[in-house]
């Protein structure tokens, strides 16, 4: 059974068209000529294909997402891309990423959407709650994805804020993504009315260009859509017919990988969209999947069922995106999380830090290998050079891999005894208060509750039961570590204390871990924390509890870096997860270059270099062992990398010299045999 793709759900997606031999930059002028009805460039829809500049045209689009892309790396994967046969980029615009704080936008830097899209174009992914803002949950009475007031009202000041600034390279807008996995147009009324406002709100904020034809022009095949609407669902009549509006105004695309039915696809295609109006377009194209903590190996797919697949759909004149031709990584705290199995029990799966996805172009520019052991890219690109008009650019050069060696992290701390340098504001409640009513959107909270009696008569133990954790939670009593609760989807977490005549009354602390909201399907709705009364026994634990969260983005790097050193290196006393771990390395410019990190000598937690928060290392759980260091996060001259390690205890002694924690960087084992690139 196929496992769904948790997908970014609310995300503008656009295609543009414009790859030039020269290189990648658009300038706004050229933009928006083509817009304006420039008759030299035009993209439009019309005897069911897609034309560019009035010739026939099959979009080989390639996605890749500038949020999972160090900014420095922005042209180098996209001549990548150029170089593979592929004529078109595709991205999403991540909600959260540009507003993860209400009201507060961010569009400069790697958020500069528009520069991304000057490089290349088209916007258009497992995504932390895919995508939405996490203060949306705030309110109570909003309703995600479906036509309720509150929801709209932010759909519109986003969309607004969005499309006016970035309106101008704009042919084709993706207005939902795979929402029959979600809602149901042909039986829900509210939701139907939903993907008739979206349509009309991208018509009103983008001007007349934006186009789709009326009901009364619809079977005329010369009729021409100059700027595209379109929503994209599974590649079945069913996933459309609940995601899509049938023989309306958008084009209704389907998804699917080397196993889908390509005739299935296009049938439901030529049936969903007007006559003369229907363009095979296979909107998603898989040639790998996503990875999550706890699997046994990273996802590799085949090589040759995916180029067998594209072969045959190229063939028959399908247009598509391949999602994704490049993956990049998830750094941050950005990785979100599904639940595998719509059927009972439920299971929560977080999403790894590289974002790889067994892509022809892997996490750090190299080749990406399939699991028959054969190169994708070089597989793919030999495809696609028989259906380009004119000879592909070379690829550029491998980007090298340095060996950096060991870094030890000798200065320590618990988290504890630095709480202040990482705490933003508390808030004290009757019960556990959710992330997203505290302002703690990602990250940790810590819900703390002094004055509970471990006294009992004989010694033995007591449960500690809370209603639900999301996603993870370690107890401390004292704050001695006491216990781990697990997100479980079908009841209560419980935890075992020790009582006993001797232990006294303590205070609660219990740290709870954001691994990620869900992206996909109906449990999008993920608040985290501790929900639910918490019970000690039989007794309920209320009032007098505080909640707290931790404060890790923007990183406090220096208040951090003055607390550990402060406390000097290698100290003798003891130290106990959670801690902040550190230690520094001096490069020189010829030294620095791409390279990764192993985690393999930590336990679970975070890694910042240089204040960039690199993402999550879960080693017991695995599959991921090594975080990617892009060169730009490196500097001439000394490096700070600090870990927040929420496991493993650092007590271990060679005689009397202490051993400290340590990491290495290291360049990875390669995913092929060769690093060469095509000449």
């Amino acid at each position: 059974m196929a496992v769904l793709r948790p997908l970014v759900t609310f995300f503008v997606a656009i295609c543009i068209f414009n790859f030039h031999a020269d290189g990648f930059p658009l300038v706004s002028r050229e933009i928006h000529a083509e817009l304006a009805g420039d008759q030299k460039r035009s993209f439009s829809i019309k005897d069911n294909k897609f034309y560019k500049d009035g010739q026939p045209f099959q979009i080989f689009a390639g996605e890749l997402h500038y949020f999972r892309i160090p900014k420095a790396y922005w042209r180098d994967r996209m001549q990548r891309v150029k170089a593979l046969g592929f004529n078109a980029i595709q991205t999403y615009v991540a909600w959260n990423f540009h507003e993860s704080k209400k009201r507060q936008y961010r569009f400069s830097g790697s958020h500069n959407v528009e520069e991304f899209m000057a490089l290349a174009h088209e916007l258009g992914a497992e995504w932390e709650f895919g995508g939405f803002p996490s203060w949306l949950l705030k309110n109570q009475e909003l309703v995600l994805r479906t036509y309720e007031p509150n929801y709209i009202q932010e759909v519109e000041i986003w969309f607004r804020r969005f499309l006016y600034q970035h309106g101008g390279p704009v042919i084709m807008i993706q207005i939902e993504n795979e929402f029959g996995s979600y809602g149901d147009v042909s039986k829900i009324a509210a939701d139907r009315k939903y993907l008739n406002h979206l349509i009309h709100l991208c018509r009103s904020l983008l001007g007349p260009q934006v186009f789709a034809p009326h009901s009364s022009c619809l079977a005329s095949s010369d009729h021409v859509l100059q700027v595209i609407l379109y929503t994209t669902d599974f590649g079945d009549i069913n996933s459309m017919r609940r995601g899509s509006l049938n023989g309306s105004v958008v084009l209704s695309a389907g998804d699917f990988g080397p196993s889908g039915n390509v005739t299935e696809a296009m049938l439901a295609q030529l049936e969903m969209n007007p006559k003369g109006l229907a363009p095979l377009f296979c909107s998603e194209y898989y040639p790998g999947w996503y990875s999550v903590w706890g699997q046994a190996n990273v996802s590799r797919t085949s090589t040759r069922a995916a180029v067998t697949t594209l072969r045959t759909m190229i063939e028959q004149g399908f247009s598509f995106s391949m999602y994704m031709v490049h993956g990049g990584t998830n750094f941050g705290f950005w990785s979100g999380a599904n639940i595998l199995d719509n059927s009972r029990p439920y299971q929560y799966a977080s999403i790894i830090t590289s974002y790889d996805y067994s892509s022809p172009i892997s996490e750090c520019g190299e080749h990406g290998v399939g699991s028959d052991n054969l190169d994708k890219f070089e597989a793919l690109q030999s495809l696609l050079r028989n259906f380009s008009r004119t000879p592909l650019p070379p690829e550029p050069p491998a980007i090298p891999l340095v060996d950096l060696g060991t870094v030890q992290l000798p200065w320590k701390s618990s988290l504890w005894d630095v709480l202040d340098k990482v705490s933003g504001i508390a808030v004290s409640s009757q019960r556990p208060l959710p992330f997203e009513l505290i302002n703690a959107d990602y990250g940790f909270v810590l819900y703390s509750r002094p004055g509970i009696s471990l006294n009992s008569r004989e010694n033995g133990e007591k449960n500690l039961t809370v209603g639900r954790v999301k996603d993870r939670a370690q107890v401390f009593m004292d704050r001695e570590f006491a216990a781990v609760m697990s997100r479980h989807e079908e009841g209560p977490s419980v935890a075992s204390l020790l009582v006993g005549p001797d232990q006294g009354i303590k205070q609660l602390d219990i740290l709870v871990e954001n691994l990620g909201r869900v992206n996909y399907g109906q449990f999008l709705t993920d608040s985290k924390g501790l929900f639910g009364p918490v019970f000690f026994g039989d007794d309920e634990i209320e009032g007098d509890w505080l909640n707290l969260p931790l404060v890790l983005d923007p990183f406090p790097l220096e208040a951090l870096r003055a607390a550990l050193r402060s406390r000097g290196a290698g100290g003798k006393e003891r130290e106990r997860a959670p801690l902040f771990l550190m230690g520094e390395f001096k490069l020189r410019p010829d030294q620095i270059g791409d390279t990764f990190i192993s985690t393999r000598k930590l336990g679970k937690g975070y890694l910042w270099l240089n204040g960039i928060n690199l993402g999550m290392y879960w080693e017991e759980m695995g599959p991921q062992h090594d975080l990617y260091v892009p060169a730009s996060f490196l500097k001439q001259g000394v490096n700070d990398v600090i870990a927040l390690e929420l496991e493993l205890s650092f007590e271990n002694y060679r005689g009397s010299v202490r051993v400290a924690p340590e990491i290495l960087l290291r360049p990875k084992p390669p995913t092929v045999g060769s690093r060469t690139s095509s000449a």
